[in-house]
């Protein structure tokens, strides 16, 4: 067996009390070489000091880690569009529709009368029987129906049949005749047309009852012809709402009692409309006007349709001579409202 070297230990252990030898072979290699790995390694250690190692700061929650998601790219949309809304779609766009332009028409249709309301009633005239009527503004430009400020009324003209006594040039010749007739018990008065002076002597309503009256008076050797007067467009000024809506009721009313009581004279047998009795008791209830001459025609048609309804319980054809007399007067005033 081959000594061991100076190279070469041995270890001496003691187990239960004996002791073992052991030898461990130290591999010892040349120096040189071992400088040449000495050098390599320190290399390789400059090379792997120069990395930089990041290292966990000791103080960070490990785990708190965070997370990092992938993103995914999509694609900008270069035009919009309309996207159908998921879910069931919406019933009633017809009836929706329909009400909408169910609600225009009706807004539409109040608005126009609003406007129409508005422009119109400081204009519209008051009510008539039957005549058309044209009201200009007065002074006070107000309604003719409001009973305020005055106001111009102009009335159209109506045709009546007459029974005409003359025509003068003087005032006072036209009544000396008018009073020769009523001393012979009929209807007489004067009407101031321009400047001359008309005498008549009953209203009828038609020319060929107006004939069979005149041929009575010509009995009486009394000088007179039938005919159909016009009495021509008539403009008043100054006058109230009240006393404008009764012009324009005065004079249909005054045609429908000329009709009347001229067939009873005539023999012939007439009845009143039913509405005339509530005209005329409405026309008691006004009260008086402030114009004169209107408030003459007011009381001549209260007359003369009292005279009629006096004749229908007497039978007395003086009452009716009652009622055209002061259907007479009611024409004469009414024709010198136009001077």
């Amino acid at each position: 067996m081959d000594k061991p070297g100076k190279n070469e230990a041995s270890i001496r252990i003691k187990i239960n009390g004996e002791e073992k030898e052991f030898e461990e072979n130290l591999v010892v290699h040349d120096w040189k070489d071992t400088k040449k790995e000495t050098a390599a390694g320190s290399e390789a250690l400059e090379e792997d000091e120069s990395f930089d190692w990041v290292l966990p700061d000791p103080g960070q929650d490990q785990g708190e880690l965070k997370e990092f998601k992938q993103i995914s790219y999509v694609p900008a949309i270069s035009k919009k569009s309309w996207v159908q809304p998921k879910g069931p779609k919406r019933k009633g766009g017809l009836s929706n529709l329909v009400f909408s332009i169910a609600t225009a028409v009706i807004i539409g249709l109040i608005l126009g009368y609003a406007m129409l309301h508005l422009f119109t009633s400081k204009s519209e005239p008051a009510v008539s029987l039957g005549l058309e009527e044209n009201h200009e503004a007065g002074a006070g430009g107000s309604d003719a129906k409001s009973g305020g400020e005055a106001t111009a009324l102009t009335l159209n003209s109506f045709n009546v049949p007459v029974i005409q006594a003359g025509i003068f040039t003087s005032e006072e010749a036209a009544k000396t005749t008018a009073a020769e007739i009523a001393a012979k018990g009929f209807p007489a008065s004067v009407a101031k047309q321009g400047e001359q002076y008309y005498l008549y002597s009953g209203t009828a309503g038609t020319v060929e009852e107006a004939k069979v009256q005149a041929q009575k008076m010509k009995d009486q050797q009394i000088d007179v012809f039938a005919k159909t007067i016009s009495a021509g467009d008539i403009k008043v000024d100054g006058v109230s709402g009240k006393e404008a809506a009764f012009l324009n009721d005065a004079a249909p009313l005054f045609l429908l009692l000329s009709e009347t009581s001229g067939s009873l004279l005539s023999g012939n047998g007439a009845q009143l409309d039913a509405d005339v009795p509530d005209k005329i008791k409405s026309m008691e209830q006004i009260g008086d006007f402030s114009n004169k001459e209107i408030n003459e025609l007011k009381k001549d048609l209260i007359q003369g349709y009292s005279g009629i309804e006096t004749f229908k319980k007497s039978g007395n054809e003086k009452d009716l001579i009652d009622a055209q007399q002061a259907l007479l007067d009611f024409l004469s005033t009414y024709l010198s409202l136009k001077d």
